[in-house]
């Protein structure tokens, strides 16, 4: 039997290019198909530093740094769900929890919030307070009489601190712009939560350059789902997997990585006033 090499090698190339084009439009199917599966859980955060904010820019494509994005990839490694980070102001974050366009959110948990969202997890407590500049003390609430205290904006402290009269309240534009003015004795404190006076001292590599500090109030740091979420009945294992955390030391250390060491203040419970019986 003669083999006719040159009909061959016809076939075997029409083959090839056939094997080639079909990879590529197999390629570029699952290109398109992968753009378009959606991640198990939208999460929207606002971009405020240190929590969330743009690293570096390329392309249009933004890479996130901050506690909030480390957490979310240690959450969806421990989970198994993936997660995709959406940034954005707070005042459309809240939004975007109302319309259900995001799944859910960290944030401080309040009762007004209970008409759009769900409590979940609880990973961090939030001190809010006053901290004294060097020689003033500042042990009691009445201390605070007479004093003027910086208060950066969108600042709120606690009720009995914002309506306080007695108290002299200079607005300033951040945090700081008001520890400057410390550092210059043009007030005697600042008003705000501990843990962004921590990030400062600690972005500037010195110590905690103020003396005193009064509590006022605490709130908890928690997950915060969008009751119009289609996703509600899967977020009992972020919640779990988010306390594991809480436990395992994991958000601690994050925390304290930002904010320095010491500064982590966790929940005794994570899952306190989590009620995974409401969707």
């Amino acid at each position: 039997m003669e083999i006719n090499v040159e009909k061959i090698a016809v076939i075997r190339n029409f083959c090839v290019r056939r094997l080639f084009f079909s990879s590529v439009l197999f390629a570029i199917a699952g290109l398109a198909t992968g753009s378009a599966l959606a991640a198990d859980f939208l999460m929207c955060s606002p971009q405020i530093a240190p929590w969330t904010y743009v690293a570096s820019s390329r392309n249009d494509h933004k890479i996130f740094a901050g506690p909030y994005p480390e957490l979310k990839e240690e959450l969806a490694l421990r989970s198994g769900y993936s997660i995709e980070l959406i940034v954005m102001p707070y005042a459309r974050m809240v939004e975007q929890l109302k319309q259900g366009t995001c799944d859910f959110t960290w944030t401080l948990w309040s009762a007004n919030r209970a008409s759009y969202a769900l409590r979940g997890t609880t990973f961090l407590m939030l001190e809010f307070g006053v901290m004294a500049r060097p020689g003033i003390s500042l042990k009691k609430y009445s201390d605070l009489e007479g004093l003027k205290i910086v208060v950066p904006r969108g600042v709120k402290v606690s009720s009995e601190f914002d309506k306080d009269k007695a108290i002299e309240k200079f607005p300033v534009v951040d945090y700081l712009q008001g520890l400057r003015m410390l550092n210059h004795n043009r007030a005697h404190g600042i008003a705000g939560t501990f843990l962004t006076f921590n990030y400062h001292f600690k972005k500037m590599g010195r110590a905690n350059i103020l003396q005193d500090r009064l509590p006022l109030k605490t709130l908890p740091v928690s997950f915060v789902y969008s009751l119009k979420s289609k996703k509600l009945s899967d977020r009992k294992l972020l919640d779990i997997t988010m306390a594991n955390m809480v436990k395992a030391g994991t958000v601690g250390r994050i925390i304290e990585k930002w904010f320095g060491a010491g500064s982590a203040r966790l929940p005794d419970d994570p899952m306190e006033g989590v009620d995974w019986n409401k969707d």
